[in-house]
């Protein structure tokens, strides 16, 4: 259905929350699971924070529901609350005995914080990083700035061509008005939102947290 009318997958949000309210917690981390990609996509994120908040106020461990907290966080490229995710995330598959999501967390922890060696040490206990999960590309946004910056300064010169006979007029008649450009600012700062989880699970423990959801 999802695949035939792209807008159908609003419709299991509430399909969600109804396996929340009937206890069906497993239920509901595999629809969320299966929706985030294209919440994503269409720039849901809000909606979706809100869905796996009330999947972690019934059971802030489980595994896959920070697994969706630790894709929803790479995908802003909030790389703060992705380490915090990353380290929430490792700590329950190691309790769990999850060894490939425990793996999966260390091996990204140990790219975006390569001074922690206890991290290090960790992964190596595991068999080292993931070959395929350490090829992903890390949402840096430094990185991507600064390829801007590296580009060739002579690329616009290519796109400007000059009628000789245009070219002629006095300089005077042809001076820039610098003060009508607008100035840019030196800095830019983004905003900052917090969403609250506030569970309601019928039987499961309502543990409070505060995570950041900051819109793209």
């Amino acid at each position: 259905m999802v695949t035939k009318e792209p807008s159908a997958y609003l419709r299991f949000v509430d399909v969600t929350r109804l396996y929340l309210r009937s206890d069906k917690f497993e239920d509901a981390v595999r629809v969320v699971g299966e929706i985030a990609e294209q919440m994503l996509a269409e720039r849901e994120e809000n909606r979706l924070f809100e869905l796996i908040n009330e999947l972690l106020s019934c059971d802030s461990d489980n595994v896959q529901a920070l697994r969706l907290l630790v894709r929803a966080y790479w995908w802003q490229r909030d790389t703060e609350n992705l380490k915090a995710a990353l380290e929430r995330l490792a700590e329950a598959a190691e309790a769990a005995g999850l060894v490939q999501d425990e793996r999966y967390a260390l091996t990204q922890l140990t790219r975006l914080v390569p001074d922690q060696a206890h991290h290090i040490e960790r992964l190596k206990q595991l068999g080292g990083p993931e070959v395929e999960v350490a090829g992903e590309d890390l949402p840096e946004i430094e990185s991507v700035t600064q390829s801007v910056f590296d580009e060739p300064a002579n690329v616009i010169e290519d796109q400007v061509e000059f009628d000789s006979e245009t070219v002629s007029t006095s300089t005077s008649e042809a001076e820039f008005e610098w003060n009508s450009i607008p100035k840019v600012a030196d800095s830019w700062t983004a905003p900052g939102g917090e969403l609250e989880i506030a569970g309601n699970c019928r039987t499961g423990t309502n543990l409070p947290r505060r995570l950041r959801a900051l819109p793209r």
